[in-house]
């Protein structure tokens, strides 16, 4: 190899390992089932091309906040909680989906991934959050939401009568602060965002008609 080779062949290999590896995140979103009474969880992966995503799942956040891990990451979910759901591999371009549905009418949870690829291991830099409650009484009810902590969106969604006004309430150490009030324009499942940032212990309500019909615990 002569002199202009192995000068270029340096370069492009410093400048390889001067790029920033992208960050390895996830999204979500939840919709409702009103024909088969069931919910759907969309989970979005990005990453590495042709990396693989551990997803974990677990039932609430660390209660002493995020845990650093040397070598992975940080880690958002209480390790007393949190168990491996399953292995998803991302495309060419570094993105992967999986599609969920919970066996169980009513529940909540908390998504974190670990990424699996020729640079290690590492911790997705954020969580989401899912959760929905469904039930058939005298009319028939879907609440469902999705948060996302790395923009600190948290997209709700409420089946109910047309007209019904639906409070979305943060419990934060004891104190009630509503979020969101929405008033219900359609009689189909019904979605909008909220910007909040969700902490470790707290707890989303959803308000329908003044009375709670669900609530998620972080």
């Amino acid at each position: 190899m002569n002199l202009r080779s192995t000068l270029c062949t340096t370069a492009v290999a410093a400048l390889v390992a001067a790029a920033p590896l992208p960050a390895q995140t996830l999204s979500g979103n939840v919709t409702v089932s009103r024909a088969t009474s069931t919910a759907l969880y969309t989970i979005d992966f990005t990453g590495n091309p042709y990396e693989s995503a551990a997803l974990f799942v677990g039932f609430q956040l660390s209660p002493v906040g995020p845990l650093p891990v040397p070598g992975l990451g940080t880690l958002y979910i209480d390790p007393s909680t949190m168990f491996l759901a399953t292995m998803v591999p991302l495309d060419g371009s570094g993105r992967g989906t999986l599609l969920l549905v919970p066996p169980v009418p009513s529940i909540g949870v908390v998504f974190q991934a670990a990424f699996l690829g020729g640079t290690g291991v590492r911790l997705s830099t954020s969580f989401i959050g899912m959760q929905h409650h469904i039930a058939a009484n005298d009319v028939w009810t879907a609440i469902a939401s999705s948060y996302n902590a790395r923009t600190n969106t948290l997209r709700a969604g409420v089946w109910e009568a047309r007209g019904s006004i639906v409070e979305v309430v943060l419990v934060r150490g004891g104190v009630r602060t509503v979020i969101s009030r929405h008033t219900l324009q359609t009689d189909s499942f019904e979605t909008w965002d909220i910007n909040v940032a969700i902490q470790a212990g707290d707890d989303i309500e959803f308000e329908i008609n003044g009375a709670v019909e669900a609530t998620h615990h972080y």
